[in-house]
């Protein structure tokens, strides 16, 4: 059995294939890891500054990649 990439790994790849991508959409690219365990990843990389979280009015989560400008 192949083993599979860290969650961490998971979640940036999938936000490099689609760049404004809603947790849910995230939730359904990275199945072996249950909502909460995604929730709890995105969480960390948010605070690390290793992607940006935002909630939008109508109460869903949209992931994002920081920007080049962001990082310098």
């Amino acid at each position: 059995m192949a083993k599979s990439k860290p969650m961490t790994t998971q979640v940036l790849e999938a936000l490099e294939r689609n760049p404004a991508c809603e947790f849910d959409r995230l939730v359904a690219d990275c199945s072996e890891f249950t909502w909460k365990q995604l929730f709890d990843e995105v969480d960390r990389l948010n605070r690390n500054g290793q992607l940006c979280l935002t909630v939008q009015r109508n109460g869903r989560y949209i992931l994002t990649l920081p920007s080049i400008e962001e990082s310098a």
